[in-house]
């Protein structure tokens, strides 16, 4: 009975998780704790035959007192009492024996089997469920709650059970009302479960070659209504209208494929290398090795008649049971199952990040081609436990067998292979992008696209801690897992994939910097992007900045951005991340940005530039210049001083045809501005090529007719940098601002005959 409530947490626990539902988590504490014992009681029940306790008379106290009893069986009644929790696979291939010899003392014919024993006492335990393990005065003593509750009311209706033919048979005398609806769902819950146990138990007692159980199912479990003839209901019927999916292998074949991940086949090959990476973490937790551990490989194969994609790994592999069921369960990921608690104890509570979540990316390998291979063992199995599974199509029943000779790795746990489609290695499939270069649609061979995309697959993994070794036609790379510490110029050249450029490269290499909190936790690898040359493609600050999701770069981060940051997603395809960086972390990083920005190094709107930067996502840009005013460039702290003393400031507007007001640009400040003394609070910020207009033309031609005019902020065209200052006004001041548009002297003296009246907007505190 223990494992049936245990199945009925999970799904609660699981449930409340998926829909984040976190708002009481004292409501859990108590499923939380009773799962914990339930899982530490079977683990340390094979250890309790060898306990020893001091009685009070001071002699020793033991589970089985008899030492004979107790050398010749001990080990074997724990190994059966700790199978009690294990699935029941488990109980064969060498967990349990079949055939264990007598002690001295008794017969050589006596043998005792400790999978049929197993099985009888899962099934025995399964069964235990009536009023007699429901007493009413321990009720009311109790109280239970929740779960425990409806465990209490369905037990205490129940009859005890009885048998016909081949059939257990629960009945009850008294009928579920509706408010009792739940506790009787969670008795068909049940009766089903103990329905699957022996089942299953009889399953493995057949394949043992042992004789099947008398019992073969339990009554009415076949169909809710069928089991209310037996279970009895009143003023409600039991309809089984609970979601589920009648046809998983279309829903595979659609989520899994080109409508979720879309027509780039990269996105296939990520989600190999993502689970041969998870795989790679948890070896490391599970084998105490260290940190940088463990190698992936990607290799393509070509054969002579087909082209295979290979992704081996080193990781903690799979076992049969995994293969055959976790893998294959989509949108169950095997890390957030009790599978994983079975198969690895204490490596779901040991901090394993994992990338994996949705349990959907290995169907996506069905883009690359149709037959796909998994072979595999568990990494603490030899390499005779290792099997095969096959698939010929998705569509098609996988089969299950032992592998080839060169199918057998001497270093690697895992391999996923798959046969490349002859569509896409003949480039004929229009709406393939995977394995076209980038630019014009064109025809090539296979051996000019693998360069091609060797590359995009290196600028995938440039933020993962795992060595990945690249193995195509013509090309091979070694990725290093440490990538924080690898040379700056290496670490670009891989992020850059196949744009690079150097002089860009070269000038941003020497800023990267790690991006760290106090506890040394790793936000990322890099610079402040000080590049604004518009006659560069728009790709290559794009290509050189990227996201990475459990260290894969899925996106690209922002234009101030060269090198890595940490981000997450909540998208399946991962087609979409956001950077993780606490703001403290950015702002530290950004503020050293400023020290390595220098005027021997980097051009003055370089410096402009980054310093407008670095000020946006909260560092301090120090020395380097922010804006112009008065007529001088001037730092962030210099222009806070001066606008704090003065309280007013105004922009230069640029006046076009038919008084169109543009914003005014430190690139392009005349020498009829430059050969005057302005006004200290006179103010221009930005460097562009191209300004921008201040009003829509409607708005422009309304207040150019008769100023001055009061405008809100909405009305204003604003760029980011002049956006970013109209709140810095506002904080320095501790005021809202009142903007104002004008024709106005911004001149300290005015020469003869020549008009010193600009237009400007004058910003001051209300």
């Amino acid at each position: 009975m223990a494992r049936q409530r245990s199945e009925h947490l999970k799904k609660a626990l699981h449930s409340r998780i998926a829909r984040n539902d976190y708002q009481s988590p004292h409501n859990l504490r108590g499923e939380i704790v009773f799962q914990t014992l339930r899982d530490l009681h079977a683990r340390h029940a094979e250890e309790l035959v060898s306990v020893q306790w001091h009685g009070r008379a001071g002699g020793q106290i033991r589970l089985i007192e008899d030492q004979e009893i107790r050398t010749a069986f001990g080990s074997s009644i724990g190994r059966i009492a700790h199978s009690h929790h294990w699935p029941i696979n488990r109980l064969v291939g060498g967990s349990l024996t079949p055939r264990l010899g007598a002690p001295s003392f008794a017969p050589t014919a006596w043998t005792v089997n400790e999978i049929k024993i197993a099985c009888m006492l899962r099934c025995a335990d399964a069964a235990h469920m009536d009023r007699r393990r429901a007493p009413s005065l321990t009720y009311a003593l109790t109280q239970p709650q929740g779960v425990s509750d409806d465990h209490w009311r369905f037990q205490s209706k129940l009859n005890k059970p009885t048998t016909e033919d081949d059939s257990i048979i629960y009945a009850t005398g008294e009928s579920f009302d509706l408010s009792e609806a739940r506790a009787w769902w969670l008795c068909y819950d049940t009766l089903t479960m103990l329905d699957n146990e022996i089942r299953k138990s009889n399953s493995v007692l057949r394949d043992n070659g042992l004789s099947p159980f008398a019992i073969k199912q339990v009554a009415g479990t076949s169909d809710p209504i069928a089991l209310s003839n037996y279970i009895r209901v009143s003023g409600w019927k039991p309809v089984n209208a609970e979601i589920r999916v009648s046809n998983p292998i279309h829903l595979a074949q659609t989520l899994g494929g080109r409508n979720l991940y879309g027509p780039n086949f990269l996105a296939p090959v990520r989600e190999l290398l993502q689970n041969a990476v998870d795989a790679v973490r948890a070896r490391r937790i599970v084998s105490q090795r260290s940190n940088t551990w463990g190698t992936v490989r990607l290799r393509i194969e070509k054969t002579s008649s087909d082209t295979w994609l290979h992704v081996d790994d080193t990781g903690i592999g799979m076992s049969e049971a995994t293969l055959t069921g976790a893998l294959l369960d989509f949108g169950n990921s095997f890390w957030r199952t009790h599978a994983l608690r079975d198969e690895w104890p204490g490596l779901e509570s040991s901090g394993l990040q994992v990338i994996g979540k949705f349990g959907i990316g290995f169907f996506s390998v069905f883009l690359l081609g149709d037959r796909v291979k998994v072979t595999s063992r568990r990494c603490d199995a030899g390499k005779v436990d290792a099997k095969v599974l096959e698939f010929e199509n998705i569509g098609s029943r996988p089969i299950v067998r032992l592998p080839n000779p060169e199918e057998l790795l001497e270093d690697y746990v895992t391999t996923v292979s798959v046969k490349l489609d002859d569509k896409i290695v003949n480039n004929e499939d229009d709406d393939v992008r995977f394995f076209l270069p980038r630019g014009p649609h064109k025809k090539i061979r296979l051996d000019e696209w693998v360069p091609e995309q060797l590359s995009q697959m290196i600028r995938l993994v440039s933020g993962v801690d795992v060595d990945i070794v690249f193995e195509t036609l013509n090309a091979k790379h070694h990725h290093a897992a440490n990538w924080t510490a690898v040379d700056s110029g290496q670490f670009l050249t891989e992020l850059a994939g196949d744009f690079p450029d150097t002089d860009f490269l070269n000038a941003h290499a020497p800023l990267l910097r790690v991006l760290r909190d106090q506890n040394g936790n790793i936000f990322g690898r890099a610079a402040i992007c000080a590049s604004i040359d518009r006659r560069a493609p728009l790709h290559i600050e794009r290509s050189t900045s990227g996201i990475a999701v459990g260290g894969f770069n899925v996106a690209a981060a922002a234009d101030w951005c060269v090198g890595l940051l940490t981000g997450e997603t909540s998208d399946a395809s991962r087609g979409r991340a956001r950077h993780n960086v606490p703001k403290d972390v950015l702002a530290a990083w950004a503020s050293e940005q400023a020290h390595l920005i220098t005027e021997d190094k980097f051009g003055l709107q370089e410096r402009i530039r980054s310093a407008e930067r670095i000020d946006a996502i909260g560092g301090d840009p120090g020395e380097l210049p922010f804006v112009f005013c008065g007529g001088a460039l001037v730092t962030k702290t210099k222009f806070l001083e001066i606008v704090g003393r003065e309280r007013k400031v105004l922009f230069l507007l640029n006046a076009g045809y038919e008084e169109r007001l543009h914003w005014l640009n430190i690139n392009i400040i005349g020498l009829s501005i430059l050969s005057r003394q302005l006004l200290p609070y006179v103010c221009v910020a930005g460097w562009d090529e191209h300004s921008d207009r201040v009003f829509n033309d409607e708005d422009n031609e309304e207040l150019v007719s008769d100023p001055p005019n009061e405008i809100s902020q909405n009305q204003l065209r604003l760029p980011a940098i002049n956006a970013r200052l109209l709140i810095l006004l506002s904080e320095v001041w501790r005021s809202p601002t009142k903007i104002k548009l004008d024709r106005t002297q911004v001149f300290t003296t005015q020469r003869f005959r020549t008009s010193t009246e600009r237009w400007v907007l004058i910003v001051e505190p209300k």
